[in-house]
């Protein structure tokens, strides 16, 4: 699988996935995604005193925020400072979702085990 990253994105993601212990940005980021990256590895935003914002904080002005950003970047009219808020409240947002929603993961977990044992047969020229 191929992921591009904007250039003014990537040093921070970058960065990030070594924090985390990646080599592999691609890894980091599909970890991410679904929701396997430790949360003191992820970008968040922080306060006046230097407090990591909690995600249960998230309120209803966060999420008009993020929504707002979301549009502007769907128009590609976000600057540097905006994607990184915007990585910042989908963090909180995320984490506040998975305390609260979370997501099942027994199918997709089961899918993803199956497709890797079909290219493991596929490129064994299907001997089991």
């Amino acid at each position: 699988m191929q992921i591009e990253i904007p250039g003014d994105v990537e040093p921070l993601v970058t960065a990030k996935a070594h924090q985390a212990g990646f080599e592999n940005v691609g890894d980091y980021v599909v970890s991410l995604v679904l929701g396997r990256i430790p949360a003191e590895t992820r970008c968040h935003e922080e306060d006046a005193a230097g407090k990591t914002a909690s995600a249960s904080e998230w309120n209803d002005q966060k999420n008009a925020r993020r929504c707002e950003l979301i549009d502007r970047d769907i128009q590609n009219e976000l600057n540097d400072e905006e994607r990184l808020e915007l990585a910042n409240l989908t963090d909180q947002f995320r984490d506040y979702r998975r305390r609260h929603a979370p997501l099942p993961m027994e199918t997709p977990v089961r899918l993803h085990a199956e497709l890797l044992e079909k290219k493991r047969q596929r490129e064994s020229g299907g001997r089991a």
